[in-house]
């Protein structure tokens, strides 16, 4: 079927070029489809465009932590993180843990971090486990949900984060493990 309008589509090294010639529709229906066509064409660009810009942001946090630029990197990764991108909450976790630029800040660690875990990232479900195991800086110890969250982060696939449920689990009553694998295993990802 061709659309009323559409007289040219190529493609180029990855990207799409559409031109269209705005002719008008010989009926109801082909006004209709026209209409269609272009509320998804206007949609899709959209779309791409906000992606590819929460991308190169994500891309310019990341290269600036790598290069110990902190000031940089958490004004990216605060930005993205608002918007509930779970990677950079993971990072700022991360930063405030361990002061990389701002000041060490054990609860915003877990703040950011929870929010990523809470998405289903499994190395923030790790982090949250060694944070609530550990309990420095402020951060209650609390061993049935450092056992949940390094289920859950075994769950998700974290490498190790299953020995060290396993060695948490030998800190339990048996009271205790039963509330932890049902808190994992009630776990659902919030979006």
């Amino acid at each position: 079927m061709s659309l009323p309008g559409i007289h040219h589509v190529s493609r180029a090294a990855g990207h799409c070029s559409i031109i269209v010639y705005v002719t008008p529709p010989d009926d109801a229906h082909a006004m209709n489809i026209r209409n269609k066509f272009y509320g998804l064409l206007v949609g899709s660009w959209l779309a791409v465009g906000f992606v590819s810009v929460a991308q190169a942001d994500f891309a310019d946090g990341l290269l600036a932590y790598k290069q110990t630029d902190f000031a940089t990197a958490f004004k990216e990764f605060k930005s993205l993180a608002e918007q509930g991108n779970a990677d950079a909450q993971w990072y700022l976790g991360r930063m405030y843990v361990f002061g990389q630029g701002i000041p060490e800040d054990y609860k915003k660690a877990v703040k950011w971090t929870r929010k990523a875990a809470d998405q289903g990232h499994a190395r923030a479900q790790f982090d949250l486990g060694r944070l609530f195991r550990t309990g420095r800086g402020g951060v209650p110890k609390d061993y049935v949900l450092a056992y949940m969250w390094y289920s859950l982060a075994a769950k998700h696939g974290w490498a190790g984060a299953d020995l060290y449920r396993d060695g948490i689990a030998k800190e339990l009553t048996s009271e205790q493990l039963a509330e932890a694998q049902k808190l994992a295993q009630e776990w659902k990802p919030k979006e």
